[in-house]
């Protein structure tokens, strides 16, 4: 298991309930673990945020038995769940990249 704790504050009001999506990339782009779930464990749905809150969303990945070692990718971002669409960075892109993981 993979622990990762979120900090979020949004900057407005957020009309949308937006799903937060973690996905542990390869050296390739795909996906070999994700986690996708209401912000703060299905308590904090976007769409209530008030301006400036901070709010703590905690995910685990559940990394398979057979994954190999090597690096990964830790990706992070928001999307609706109506349609899939992600919500854009200010630079334009779909996620953040948070970190390399190192599986050993």
């Amino acid at each position: 298991m993979l622990p990762l704790v979120l900090h979020w504050r949004a900057v407005g009001p957020v009309p949308d309930d937006y799903r937060v999506f973690v996905h542990l990339l390869d050296a390739y782009g795909d996906r070999v673990a994700q986690s996708d779930g209401v912000p703060a464990l299905w308590t904090r749905p976007t769409s209530g945020w008030s301006p400036g809150e901070r709010i703590e969303d905690r995910h685990g990945l559940s990394l398979p038995a057979d994954l190999p070692l090597g690096d990964y990718t830790l990706i992070v971002g928001l999307y609706r769940p109506l349609d899939g669409v992600r919500l854009l960075t200010d630079e334009g892109a779909d996620h953040v990249s948070l970190a390399t993981v190192r599986v050993y």
